[in-house]
């Protein structure tokens, strides 16, 4: 699961962000959608759609071995997927120092930043060290992740608020939360076309007979 948190051996804290799957939406036998339905017949219907424009997620916050915030939501797959892993290879690659980025539902937010160089301060006789050429896999990084606490509460629109984790983490550790999502995100395919059951073959028999 995609997560970054304090190195292992120390005090927990750490956020998580894992795909669960594509976003789908109920619709009767003819296809359409239930929109304006009553929940309770929206909820019980046995047909779904699935959209390759929304991905679905599930973000926590943990803290010493307790997940202290839990929230699901959905990622524009090409608007929020595509700015968050760009920015997510460009702090990588040492292109970029910053990524502030906020989903279009922002349910979350993630800001990082690459951490100040510490002050040289030189002994008498010593010289300053040569700055490293390009970026390293020990540089550190600033990163504060917060879930909205209105949205978890599940609660009418975004309060701007919520707890977050602070970590300091090196770039290494940003490149594996990189490529984690990349995997989970191969992992989910093509969403299925069409009209799809929300029954197996077996339900579908005993739902008939």
């Amino acid at each position: 699961m995609p997560t970054l948190s304090t190195p292992p051996g120390t005090a927990q804290l750490a956020f998580t962000l894992e795909l669960t799957g594509w976003e789908s939406y109920p619709v009767d036998e003819h296809g359409e959608f239930m929109t304006g339905r009553p929940p309770e017949e929206r909820a019980a219907a046995p047909f779904r759609k699935y959209s390759d424009e929304w991905i679905k997620y599930r973000v926590t916050l943990e803290m010493l071995d307790q997940t202290i915030l839990e929230d699901h939501g959905t990622l524009h797959a090409d608007y929020d997927w595509t700015w968050l892993v760009e920015g997510l290879e460009k702090l990588v690659a040492g292109e970029e120092n910053e990524l502030r980025f906020e989903p279009m539902e922002p349910d979350f937010q993630l800001r990082i930043e690459l951490a100040p160089e510490p002050q040289w301060e030189p002994v008498e006789g010593e010289e300053e060290p040569p700055a490293p050429e390009g970026p390293l896999d020990d540089d550190l990084f600033d990163i504060h992740a917060e879930i909205d606490l209105e949205r978890a509460a599940r609660r009418r629109g975004y309060g701007g608020e919520g707890p977050a984790a602070h970590l300091v983490l090196e770039r290494a550790e940003l490149h594996r939360f990189l490529e984690e999502l990349r995997a989970e995100h191969a992992a989910l395919g093509q969403p299925p076309e069409g009209v799809v059951s929300r029954y197996s073959a077996t339900d579908r028999q005993r739902i008939s007979g």
